[in-house]
């Protein structure tokens, strides 16, 4: 039997838009996001979460809800509010900047490390971040990011500007700092999320957006947009605004079902392997009850089809051995 094709003709999809906005200070980021009466449209229906207080002198002026937090985990839950929301309250999701919220992962990550550390009579002051650790870190920013990939509203995501620097030598043959270009102030990968990027800076005055990076084919890469706001998005998403509803999953789900990829042993039991269990424990006289509590007590498991691949050929082989050795023998 052939195997079942898993493709499917593309249609046109509901899309909402993913955007990351970077600049220095002053060059209109958060304006950017919530508007500025008279100058700039805002988006509609902002939910706003405030990582280092740019937007407390908005309140008033133009309508937006705020969260204001650092906490990582408190921002989980918020993306779960606006999910659970499905766009009836808020159309957009701010969090203004995305830069604090990986400098505090970072922390966290840091002092996790320590706290463990002084478990095992360790000195805190010692410990670095281990590659584990780190990609601990990165796993749970990267679920988190394609959830609000996958959430059904605009999401605009702020930045610092950080330099990109680069050793190279002087005449003298002396290694130094070298300059050499611009990026978004945040983990590596935040840039492959968005569908657009935009460098916000001034320029005589007047608010300019360069475009780095863009899907949607309104702008071309390099352009400079004067003025950018949500008015040059509108028809896009107005065209957008039907079609098919789609959701990607995030690495950590796509990871958990190719553990069995990796290691046979960890997919889940079969069902021949379950009948052959319980086969053997009817003929070794093992009750239901009997054979529950070793599931839980050695298996870690509430019932047979909760065991592993590898877990169930090694009760399969208890039970067997148990079975010719002494036929009547309970497991």
């Amino acid at each position: 039997m052939p195997p079942r094709n898993p493709f499917q003709s593309a249609a046109l999809v509901q899309k909402k838009a993913k955007i990351l906005v970077y600049g220095e200070p002053g060059t209109g980021k958060t304006v950017f996001a919530i508007g500025k009466p008279g100058v700039l449209p805002g988006w509609p229906h902002v939910a706003l979460i405030d990582t280092e207080g740019g937007a407390d002198l908005y309140g008033g002026s133009v309508p937006f809800d705020i969260l204001r937090t650092k906490s990582f985990g408190d921002i989980l839950d918020a993306i779960e509010v606006v999910k659970a929301d499905h766009g009836r309250t808020w159309h957009t999701l701010v969090i203004d900047p995305i830069s604090v919220v990986w400098q505090v992962l970072q922390d966290a990550g840091q002092q996790a490390a320590e706290a463990r550390a002084q478990r095992y009579g360790r000195a805190a002051e010692d410990v670095l971040l281990t590659q584990r650790d780190w990609g601990l870190i990165k796993r749970r920013l990267y679920s988190a990011m394609t959830e609000l990939v996958n959430l059904p509203v605009n999401v605009i995501l702020t930045a610092h500007l950080r330099d990109v620097m680069e050793t190279r030598r002087d005449g003298r043959g002396q290694e130094v700092a070298v300059k050499v270009g611009e990026r978004p102030d945040a983990e590596k990968k935040t840039g492959y999320w968005p569908d657009v990027i935009i460098k916000l800076s001034v320029v005589k005055g007047e608010h300019v957006g360069t475009i780095e990076k863009d899907r949607s084919g309104l702008f071309r890469v390099g352009q400079q947009v004067p003025n950018i706001s949500y008015a040059h998005f509108a028809p896009l998403l107005e065209q957008h605004a039907q079609g098919e509803a789609v959701a990607h999953p995030t690495e950590a789900v796509a990871a958990a079902r190719d553990v069995a990829v990796i290691d046979e042993s960890l997919a889940p039991v079969e069902a021949a392997t379950v009948a052959a269990i319980l086969k053997l424990a009817q003929l070794l006289g093992v009750t239901r009850d009997r054979l529950d509590e070793t599931l839980e007590r050695d298996y870690g498991a509430a019932e047979l089809e909760g065991l592993t691949r590898g877990q169930a050929q090694a009760l399969h082989a208890r039970l067997l051995k148990a079975h010719r050795e002494r036929p009547t023998r309970a497991a």
